[in-house]
């Protein structure tokens, strides 16, 4: 399996992590940025972020997950862009990736993961 990690301020966090893996792309702050990211998507079978991120309940154009360069990347550039039919774990270590928000039928009970796996992730796994 190959596994990328995309971090911002967390370089503890991911390097205990990474020692499970034998195959490692590893992505720290400035290097984590959404082209860095758009690139990498396919290539690999579990993607972990870990980050800071929002879910805003009611304005989903305040969410967003912030990139190691600090610009965040919104709802809109995930769903409209992102695929992600080749991984098997998206792991969201980011602030409130967990909460829900008024998305629409439901599935706002999921945040962040649910968009994922509406991306074509198999799994999710995300925070509070």
């Amino acid at each position: 399996m190959r596994a990328l990690h995309l971090y911002k301020d967390a370089g503890k966090e991911v390097y205990n992590i990474k020692t499970l893996f034998d195959k490692v792309t590893d992505m720290p702050d400035k290097d984590f940025n959404s082209d860095a990211i758009f690139s990498q998507l396919s290539e690999h079978d579990i993607i972990h972020l870990a980050t800071h991120a929002a879910l805003v309940p009611g304005d989903l154009r305040q969410s967003f997950i912030l990139s190691g360069d600090d610009e965040p990347i919104t709802i809109d550039q995930i769903k409209y862009n992102w695929s992600l039919t080749n991984v098997d774990l998206f792991a969201l270590s980011a602030c409130n990736t967990a909460i829900g928000g008024i998305i629409g039928k439901g599935e706002e009970i999921l945040g962040f993961g649910y968009l994922m796996e509406s991306k074509g992730a198999k799994s999710t796994l995300a925070s509070l």
